[in-house]
């Protein structure tokens, strides 16, 4: 590190360019020649020596006097802008909301600069464009694991009035054979119909990303579709994608057949959690049930009787005529603190010549991809 703190020294001024294609590696600008070692600096100041390379077009997004920047190993990321005033480049200049709806505030153009050493101690920098906005609203690391050198990342949100975009630079750690680190560009924008959730739920340490979109469509309302976007070892690729909607209505169908057939041992594997069907598997039918689907109103010869009426013999001759679950138009389930909710609902079943009006939740899972896409709740 002491020897790239010199190199930063020994080559002010001697390192501009133009800007990288996105997603691509530019080749190299000139680099300085080599030096002898001298005295080094902290750490801290490596960001100061890092903005001190700019051309004179860019300034540094400053916060509190210093540029806005991440050390990683032999590599400096700092956020810049091109503008000839300063003042126009602290953090708290560019990310005013405020700008958003001032029609006289023009858009800067945002670039990602990416000062590094190779093995032979020669500097190389890059700059990668982030595109033209008026706010930037945030610029930090992203969440992969602290353990590791590499990968690692910087994310940059860009808000407007319909909604805000995410973009990220990845470094893998890997380098292009001139020595420069190899990086790649990932973008997405969120607005009212889509949302994005950032989580691990293949078990791989490094975080996933999924994208909710609602889309109206005449034949079932509002679905929504949840597209899986996971590391691949150099940036983040589309992996699988589903909906929600039409799969609750085949899971309710499936259900509703089940509960007809009066097949409870299936309903109980099909509708539950692996770690909640053994509890259910050995009791009775009816207390399974009423574990899973509670009475919703008082009835007149009360809930034992109820469930008595329901599973007595006579039912069970005459058998269950109807099932009703209700009809899905949209994503029930609520999010809330990165976490996914449950949805209560009413299902009628009718049997002999009663109907039956009963509540229960539903919960989906937590890796949505899963063979498993929902289960019911018990109750404690």
């Amino acid at each position: 590190m002491r020897v790239f703190v010199c190199f930063f020294a020994f080559a002010l001024a001697c390192c501009a360019g133009g800007p990288a294609r996105q997603g691509e590696v530019p080749a190299p600008r000139e680099e300085p020649p080599r030096a002898e070692a001298l005295p080094g600096a902290p750490e801290e100041d490596l960001p100061l020596l890092a903005s001190s390379l700019l051309p004179p077009a860019k300034k540094p997004v400053t916060q509190g006097g210093k540029p806005l920047a991440f050390v990683r190993g032999d590599m400096v990321v700092l956020l810049a802008v091109t503008t000839p005033n300063p003042r126009a480049a602290t953090f708290a200049s560019v990310s005013g909301f405020e700008r958003l709806f001032d029609s006289s505030a023009q858009e800067l153009a945002f670039s990602v600069e990416v000062f590094s050493r190779a093995a032979d101690g020669k500097i190389s920098v890059h700059s990668i464009d982030a595109g033209e906005h008026r706010v930037c609203s945030s610029f930090s690391l992203l969440p992969f694991p602290s353990a590791q050198g590499f990968p690692c990342g910087v994310s940059l949100i860009f808000p407007d009035t319909k909604g805000k975009r995410s973009f990220w630079v990845l470094f893998s750690g890997e380098t292009a054979p001139q020595g420069s680190p190899q990086y790649s560009v990932f973008s997405f924008y969120e607005q009212a119909n889509v949302r994005a959730f950032i989580q691990d739920i293949d078990g791989d340490g490094i975080f996933d990303l999924f994208l909710f979109e609602d889309i109206f469509e005449d034949s079932s309302g509002y679905e929504t579709y949840i597209t899986w976007h996971r590391w691949d070892g150099r940036s983040f690729v589309k992996y699988r994608s589903t909906n929600i909607v039409r799969r609750l209505r085949a899971f309710f169908e499936s259900s509703r057949q089940m509960i007809l057939a009066r097949g409870w041992k299936r309903f109980f594997d099909y509708a539950l959690l692996p770690e909640d069907s053994p509890d259910l598997q050995h009791v009775p039918a009816a207390d399974a049930f009423r574990r899973i689907f509670s009475v919703q109103d008082a009835v007149p010869f009360g809930e034992e009787n109820l469930y008595a009426a329901l599973f007595s013999p006579a039912i069970s001759r005459s058998g269950i005529s109807n099932v009703v679950f209700p009809n899905v138009t949209e994503n029930p389930f609520p999010r809330k603190d990165g976490e996914w909710g449950n949805f209560p609902f009413t299902i009628r079943i009718s049997a002999g010549e009663e109907d039956y009006f009963f509540s229960a939740r539903l919960a989906l899972n937590k890796d949505p991809f899963s063979g498993r896409m929902f289960h019911f709740l018990p109750s404690e």
